[in-house]
């Protein structure tokens, strides 16, 4: 009887001392939880409140926080901080027991001593060597509070944070590369122009010239006004932007298949020097500027006249173009055809009537290609280009004004995407856009960037970025080792678990 009724006061005295936790529970709160990621480590950190906590002299309470993963079906305890009051703080200092010793094996990391009077909050830090599972979407930090210090009441759960530390490629550091030496960026500008001369001489009129052909004593008219300023206007178009200049302007002139192939290389080459001295001269360029170079004989002109034409008989199509593509290997071949088709029966009337007076005078002309490129600018006008005309820039052009804006904000961002668009197949660009991307959080569209993004210790990096976005950790690994001399791959790989 004596110990049943024994049994019946301890069970009255646990109630009560459960009922008094209860009264305290909502008395201890944790603030300011932080779980952050450190070289293989997991920091917890948080503020415990107990400024309205009133310990008994003979109560302790223990806070311990635990990790746990549902879908891993994993958990880790953390080491537990104890809170006492008078009496057990000093019983702690003696003997290093608590009150909840025999029943729960707490691993014990601090005791602290509650003073009404003085205690406000108490810090909780402690590192635990980060594992995998951690890094899974519902991995989360829960605090249990054992107020009755019995070791009864782990899962009552006080509180409870999301860990947010999936995935670990949030926290990595993500390089962003520049290009390693300049590469001006040319625009093309392409025309034609129908250039006349003097029948054997090479030069050039600017103004209407007249002048009596030796052979057929007949008056030629010479009218380049037309032509020069089509070059003229097409120059002008080209340096319309003030902040482009000239890069090179460089002709090509193209001669008939008339008299031998020696004269016309020495007419066509000298034709396209006049010209490219006269544009020289006329827009104060340095010779190695403007160049120029021949073709003596357009067969390949020629070739496709043959092609397009739609007064001769499929039998002088085929006829001429046997000829045309004959094979030469030197002057004289080129001066046999010539001579054949002057001469030759298959083509002598055709010749007289329609190739030496309609189709030859149009294989004479000049191809001029002018290439422009940026000056020398400053930041400040690298930016005005980028706004208004950022097809004209280089990378690194490009790219020094992203270094000039805030890293992140929308002109940074601009910057990235203008390098794509006109570098689309640059690795650099490609490189540059996953980086944005990933910062981003857009792991599917960075990797489809990188496919273009070559085998660079950056591109390494970002490519171990998305692998461990997938939490496949040991893929991320091995792509930071190729880059491990760079202080990005050096850090990324000890926040790795």
């Amino acid at each position: 009887m004596k110990r049943l009724i024994i049994i019946i006061l301890y069970n009255v005295l646990a109630c009560a001392t459960a009922l008094a936790a209860n009264n305290d529970e909502q008395r201890v709160r944790c603030t300011d939880i932080h779980v952050t990621p450190s070289s293989g480590y997991a920091l917890v950190s948080m503020n415990m409140v107990v400024e309205e906590l009133k310990l008994a002299r003979n109560h302790q309470i223990f806070v311990t926080p635990f990790i746990e993963s549902e879908q891993a079906s994993k958990s880790i305890m953390l080491p537990t901080y104890v809170l006492s009051g008078r009496n057990m703080h000093y019983a702690y200092m003696r003997s290093g027991a608590t009150k909840a010793s025999g029943k729960m094996r707490y691993h014990v990391a601090k005791e602290i001593y509650v003073d009404k009077e003085k205690s406000d909050t108490i810090p909780y830090t402690q590192r635990i060597p980060l594992e995998e599972w951690m890094l899974g979407e519902d991995a989360v930090l829960r605090m249990s509070i054992d107020y009755c210090g019995c070791g009864r009441n782990i899962a009552a759960h006080a509180s409870e944070q999301r860990l947010a530390l999936a995935p670990a490629s949030h926290m990595l550091i993500v390089p962003y590369p520049r290009p390693v030496a300049e590469v001006p960026t040319i625009t093309y500008h392409h025309g034609k122009a129908r250039v006349e001369f003097e029948v054997d001489k090479f030069e050039l009129h600017e103004q209407v010239y007249s002048y009596v052909h030796k052979t057929t004593r007949r008056r030629h008219v010479i009218d380049n006004r037309s032509e020069l300023k089509m070059i003229d206007d097409s120059i002008r178009y080209a340096l319309s932007d003030p902040n482009v200049e000239i890069d090179a302007i460089k002709l090509c002139g193209y001669a008939s298949p008339e008299s031998p192939y020696v004269h016309n290389d020495y007419l066509a080459s000298n034709r396209s020097r006049a010209l490219a001295e006269y544009i020289a001269q006329r827009y104060h360029l340095p010779k190695d500027r403007c160049t120029f170079s021949a073709v003596p004989e357009n067969w390949e002109g020629f070739r496709q006249q043959v092609l397009d034409a739609t007064t001769i008989s499929e039998t002088q199509r085929k006829d001429l173009l046997e000829l045309i593509d004959r094979p030469t290997y030197g002057p004289t071949d080129f001066d046999n055809k010539e001579n054949e088709l002057i001469n030759g029966k298959k083509f002598a009337a055709l010749y007289r009537q329609q190739i030496h007076p309609d189709w030859f005078p149009k294989l004479r002309y000049t191809d001029f290609v002018i290439q422009t490129r940026l000056k020398p600018l400053s930041v400040a006008q690298l930016h005005e280009v980028m706004a208004h005309t950022p097809e004209l820039m280089s990378l690194n052009q490009i790219y020094t004004v992203a270094a000039d804006c805030e890293h992140g904000g929308e002109e940074f961002h601009r910057a990235m995407e203008v390098a794509l668009k006109y570098f689309p197949n640059d690795e650099t660009a490609n490189c540059n856009a996953a980086a944005l991307t990933i910062e981003q959080k857009d792991y599917n569209k960075a990797a489809a960037f990188l496919l273009k993004a070559g085998e660079s210790d950056e591109a390494n990096i970002l490519r171990a970025i998305v692998e461990a976005s997938k939490l496949n950790y040991s893929a991320a690994r091995e792509l930071l080792l190729k880059a491990k001399n760079t202080p990005e791959a050096k850090r990324n790989l000890k926040m790795l678990p």
